[in-house]
């Protein structure tokens, strides 16, 4: 019965939602949460990218749901991925960097998935869920990340040399200078992006979902492609640069980015278009990682009632604003971002939909799509919506990004500590964002493809910015009542101090 009925739903499709919420409820489908880590919306060929980087992701649009207009629910990793996990915006939950302390009333999506029925596995080259401190908030049945105990990432002597130097953060720095003047700088940021080689982890992923066939399976890994190092396999790099030869700055910037933030290097315009495409070459490579684990799926039959999501924590800057890498900002470079959910069985025709939509959206969604939200309301607040709902919901976004933590760290920079001591706040709508920073500056932007000085229309439209301000406000207040716009809560958290 339970086979005659899973053909209906394969052919009737979303035509017959009712045998859709029917099945739901007896065939859970397995879930696949990747994050591609620093992956910026126009990469992809979905978004409108021509260089052809991710022929397989961009494949999947036939298949599912695409958002165009998508955002952030974070501009760093760790308050981004914590939002990702808990569908709440960080003023809620707390953690804006590493060593927050994040609030102890959060359930996290593994945890809500747990009770109905899913096992979940997690495996990452770096750590950023669970933050430190807080393993037993994240509901895996079994996680593997650096430096948790009783887990080895690496087998290899070569491996566990290097697990043991991180131990020793002075110990650890020596060595990377002395490996570096022997094997070049190229050297050193090729082997720097093997040790951080996200096919482990999606061969991990592999191996749970096929040996957990009795029951639907949540599996989660942030790949660090395209994050820094820069440095894929070499037919990835050919596939970029066409023979041309790379640029050894686009290497040297990547092992220091804050002294080009700071005007010590000069004139690298050749370096930096580099290393724009050292970083398109690391998503040709993500891309081919996904479709070697996709096509292994499919050979086991475990892909076809699988939800496949595909989206980035934020994006990168390559000398926009004056800014490289993902630091705390909320331009668009790093704000906008790329979204894929993946199911034949809910989106076989795919869908684009325009409207705004928010990394805080993605955990309501899953739990909608496996028939699991209007329990999971009731144990935890959602910050974010289901994209199952009315996609013409009116909306607005809020994010913001923190000021530098441990700046003296950085005295040697005097010119990133300028820029990094500001932080940000911003509301957008479908048509306008509003941007306020904490040294008094106020921009108001219609083309978001344009967000220099010159093009704010604040001067004309003062209004218009005042509102959105107070909306914004409004937003913050309405999650914590004691919100001062002036202070950001860098909090040194007791629980990652130990």
């Amino acid at each position: 019965t339970i086979f005659l009925l899973y053909n209906l739903v394969v052919y009737y499709k979303v035509e017959h939602n009712i045998f859709l919420n029917f099945m739901s409820e007896v065939i859970k489908p397995n879930i696949i949460f990747i994050v591609l880590d620093s992956a910026r919306r126009d990469l992809f060929g979905s978004y409108g990218n021509k260089k052809s980087l991710t022929p397989f992701i961009d494949s999947l649009e036939k298949e599912s749901l695409v958002m165009m207009d998508h955002y952030a629910s974070g501009c760093g990793s760790a308050q981004a991925h914590v939002s990702l996990f808990l569908g709440q915006h960080s003023v809620r939950h707390g953690v804006v960097h590493n060593m927050s302390e994040m609030a102890d009333s959060v359930i996290a999506l593994p945890t809500l998935l747990s009770k109905n029925g899913y096992k979940n596995f997690g495996h990452c080259m770096a750590s950023f869920i669970p933050p430190a401190g807080y393993e037993d908030k994240f509901g895996f049945d079994e996680f593997h990340y650096p430096g948790k105990q009783g887990i080895k990432s690496s087998n290899s002597l070569r491996g566990k040399l290097i697990e043991i130097l991180k131990k020793f953060p002075k110990i650890w720095g020596i060595s990377k200078n002395i490996y570096t003047s022997i094997q070049g700088i190229e050297g050193y940021t090729r082997a720097a992006a093997r040790s951080l080689d996200g096919k482990i982890s999606l061969n991990y992923l592999y191996e749970k979902i096929k040996n957990n066939k009795d029951s639907p399976v949540f599996a989660y890994t942030t790949l660090l492609h395209p994050h820094t190092p820069y440095s894929p396999p070499q037919w990835c790099l050919d596939k970029v640069f066409c023979g041309k030869s790379i640029d050894k700055k686009a290497f040297e910037i990547q092992k220091d980015m804050h002294a080009w933030v700071n005007g010590d290097l000069g004139n690298v315009d050749s370096a930096l278009s580099d290393l724009k495409m050292l970083y398109e070459a690391e998503m040709v490579y993500a891309d081919h990682l996904l479709k070697e684990f996709v096509e292994k799926l499919k050979v086991e039959g475990l892909f076809e009632n699988t939800i496949l999501i595909i989206t980035s924590d934020h994006g990168e800057l390559f000398g926009e604003h004056g800014q490289l890498n993902h630091g705390a900002t909320v331009w668009e470079e790093i704000y906008r971002l790329p979204l894929f959910i993946h199911s034949p069985n809910f989106f076989p025709k795919g869908k684009r939909y325009n409207g705004l939509s928010s990394g805080l959206d993605i955990v309501p969604t899953i739990l909608d799509l496996v028939g699991a939200l209007n329990n999971s309301v009731s144990e935890t607040n959602f910050d974010g919506v289901s994209l199952m709902k009315d996609p013409n919901l009116a909306r607005f976004l809020v994010v913001d990004a923190p000021p530098m933590v441990l700046p003296e760290r950085l005295k040697k920079y005097p010119n990133v500590i300028a820029k990094g001591s500001i932080f940000f706040r911003a509301i957008r709508t479908g048509k306008y964002k509003y941007l306020w920073q904490s040294n008094g500056q106020r921009f108001l932007f219609d083309n978001f493809d344009n967000e220099s000085s010159d093009a704010s229309i604040l001067i004309k439209n003062q209004e218009l910015a005042d509102q959105l301000h107070d909306t914004m406000i409004d937003y913050y207040i309405s999650i914590d009542s004691n919100f001062d716009i002036n202070t950001y809560p860098i909090n040194m958290g007791a629980t990652a101090a130990k």
